[in-house]
């Protein structure tokens, strides 16, 4: 505990010079741009000091014009959010954590600006930690069906939630959703055999290759 109190505590020192910085670089009219919200919105998360991350976020949102890293702005919120579901016990302030992780969820998907993997991930995780495994399953499916290519952590991910919704036996259902989407690589495959073994059930993994064969 003196461990984690004395890390919140660098964490604010670290915020303190931030806000300091910021305020430097408005009075030389030097503009903010995602790299230094971003930054800023992780050593307020590491600071737990969440609802001034998010309102960091939501206040600069609109004057930032450099799309290209606009989604690691995005990407650093849906982390504190995370680490804010993490944290908190009280059912009611939980309620409204997940109303506004909602909220973000919307904006980002009704907005200009693209998702990436790292997103799926970030907002998979927050499901996860909400203990919403199947929202976290309907996400990446939804990504995945507009293009998105997921990577080993967003799979990994998948079966983890969709196994706690399920059972290991329906493993095999989901790996036929990947094939008819594209997505059952080496890794991916790899995953599964891993998962499955580790659950003792070895003898589901040549179902794997049968599933491959029919589609």
């Amino acid at each position: 505990k003196s461990k984690s109190k004395s890390k919140i505590d660098q964490s604010q020192n670290f915020v303190d010079i931030g806000k300091e910085l910021m305020i430097d670089m408005k009075e030389l009219e030097i503009p903010l741009n995602a790299r230094i919200i971003t930054c800023m919105i992780h050593l307020l998360t590491r600071a737990c000091r969440f609802k001034e991350a998010y309102i960091l976020f939501e206040t600069n949102l609109d004057s930032i014009v450099d799309d290209s890293s606009i989604i690691f702005l995005w990407n650093s919120l849906l982390e504190s959010i995370e680490a804010e579901i993490l944290i908190t016990t009280d059912e009611q302030v939980s309620k409204s954590i997940l109303s506004r992780f909602q909220y973000v969820i919307d904006s980002l998907m009704s907005g200009p600006t693209k998702p990436n993997v790292a997103t799926l991930v970030l907002i998979m995780k927050a499901y996860k930690a909400a203990k919403l495994p199947t929202k976290a399953c309907e996400m990446f499916f939804k990504l995945v069906e507009k293009g998105l290519v997921p990577n080993n952590a967003a799979i990994s991910l998948l079966i983890d939630c969709f196994v706690s919704i399920t059972q290991w036996s329906a493993v095999i259902t989901l790996w036929q959703e990947m094939v008819k989407l594209g997505i059952n690589t080496k890794s991916a495959k790899k995953l599964f055999s891993l998962r499955l073994t580790n659950a003792g059930l070895q003898s589901l993994i040549p179902k794997l290759d049968e599933v491959e064969e029919i589609e």
